[in-house]
């Protein structure tokens, strides 16, 4: 049910999404948190339900839908069962019984046409039990591809007056516009009367007509209408379930007019309560015209002295103007003084530039030739104390080479008798390992003869014993005549 905040001055509505899938409404929500630009989005709140959980979100639009000067704050609403679980039909009725509008998002896939029809019979039940005015339907159809697929509307008992969209909650792509034509024909259906009630003018008494209207002031219209639409919904709710009743009786009951009477009388005293809360919320917007009366003078008292303050800031304005244009015209004329002034001191600065660079070039020439006189002083006393140093290096040379030449001629002296003495000695050394290995040969020699002459021996016996077993093989052999033909 719609309720009217006055001190913020917006007005509360709630949008049910009631979807073929378990995840569409959470998709939907995420989409329309996501999308800053075109309202402002709560926290995403999550209530346990039989079964599942409802989500819940908070959202404003930015701009553009009011109500009797009044802005809209929408709770949107999605119950959802949880993956292992299945939502009960009383907690679904307990949760879509206050929603001033539906959302149906179906599913363009034909794999999901039960789906679909679970979400119509959902919708088609919450508007069954709700009573005074039928809340508005806004369909929102989800594609899966490029190509736009149609749904049998008709065979999904879709009414042919709730406006559909093609969306695509998985990209983002219609689903803000769904939630905008919903939140329209939210607002369209809160300010039409219901269905078959006329607009009646009732006449005005006397003292009516010296009241204070309270149609100029926005807020005030938006309450009372709220107020006349609950009053009405009420006692048109307490008809149906007195005519539900009496249907619902078979058989005649001789009780029946006594209870009618109690009905009526009870109607009496409903009409009466309402008619008195009613005087009495006209009472409470009479004491709110009146004090929007009395304030109304202090308001044209603000406005005159705003007046009255603008136009003495303009005229401080034209003074400051005027101020500029004056301090424009002197600051040209200090600027063209300050130009010459700072002319005739870069002369001033020229001037004396060249007389310090004439004196300047003058003490470097001087400082020039003194430091080349300086210059060649020094380079001839450096080159002879280099010619003295080479003189001193030659003679020092010359005696140190006599010295290694005479030091060089003793160590020869020296080493030739050395080697000398050490040549002699070697070959004696040879000569005696000469002799020594020349008797050794000999000595061996004479064994190698002696063996050789034995092994001489050896061989012609062992060639004559071989020689005869060969001869006596042969004649072994003549003998038999079975070898030779």
């Amino acid at each position: 049910m719609a309720n009217l905040n006055l001190r913020e001055r917006v007005i509360e509505t709630t949008i049910a999404y009631v979807s073929a899938h378990a995840d569409g409404g959470a998709t939907n929500f995420a989409h329309v948190q996501q999308e800053v630009t075109r309202g402002k989005a709560g926290a995403l709140e999550e209530t346990a339900l039989t079964g599942g959980r409802m989500l819940s979100l908070e959202w404003r639009p930015r701009t553009g839908t009011k109500l009797n000067d009044c802005d809209i704050r929408v709770k949107l609403i999605a119950p959802t069962p949880t993956p292992d679980g299945k939502l009960e039909d009383d907690a679904v009725r307990h949760v879509l019984v206050d929603a001033d509008g539906f959302v149906l998002v179906l599913d363009a896939d034909p794999a999901a046409e039960a789906a679909n029809r679970r979400a119509v019979s959902t919708i088609h039940e919450a508007l069954s039990r709700r009573e005074g005015k039928p809340s508005p339907v806004v369909v929102q159809v989800n594609q899966r591809g490029e190509t736009a697929l149609l749904l049998p509307m008709e065979s999904l008992d879709v009414h042919a007056d709730w406006p559909q969209l093609l969306a695509c909650s998985g990209k983002g792509e219609g689903v803000m516009e769904t939630l905008q034509r919903a939140v329209d024909v939210v607002v369209e259906s809160m300010q039409k009367p219901k269905d078959g009630e006329p607009k009646t003018v009732r006449p005005l008494d006397d003292k009516a007509r010296t009241r204070p209207r309270v149609e100029g002031n926005p807020l005030l219209s938006a309450l009372r209408q709220i107020l006349e639409t609950t009053v009405s919904e009420r006692v048109d709710t307490l008809e149906k379930q007195l005519l539900s009743r009496l249907e619902r009786a078979n058989a005649p009951d001789p009780t029946i007019p006594t209870k009618l009477a109690a009905i009526e009388a009870r109607l009496g005293r409903i009409e009466a309560a309402a008619t008195a809360q009613a005087r009495s919320n006209t009472t409470q917007l009479e004491d709110l015209a009146a004090r929007i009366k009395r304030v109304e003078p202090e308001i044209v008292r603000a406005e005159t002295v705003a007046e009255g303050r603008t136009r003495l800031l303009a005229t401080q304005l034209e003074e400051v103007t005027t101020r500029m244009k004056r301090g424009e015209l002197e600051n040209t004329r200090r600027i063209c003084e300050l130009q010459e002034a700072i002319g005739q001191l870069g002369k001033q600065l020229d001037a004396e530039l060249a007389i310090h660079v004439g004196e300047l070039q003058a003490a470097v020439t001087q400082q020039t030739k003194l430091l080349e006189a300086s210059t060649a002083r020094r380079v001839t006393a450096l080159q002879d104390s280099v010619t003295q140093q080479g003189k001193q290096r030659e003679a020092d040379g010359a005696r140190q080479m006599a010295e290694l030449q005479e030091s060089l001629g003793l160590l020869t002296q020296r080493l030739d008798g050395s080697i000398a003495h050490r040549l002699d000695v070697v070959h004696e050394s040879v000569s005696l390992q000469l002799e020594k290995l020349d008797a050794s040969l000999t000595v061996h020699a004479s064994d190698l003869e002696t063996s050789m002459t034995i092994l001489g021996k050896r061989t012609d016996g062992v060639a004559d014993a071989t020689r005869a077993a060969v001869e006596s093989l042969a004649d072994e052999l003549k003998k038999k005549k079975s070898w030779f033909g």
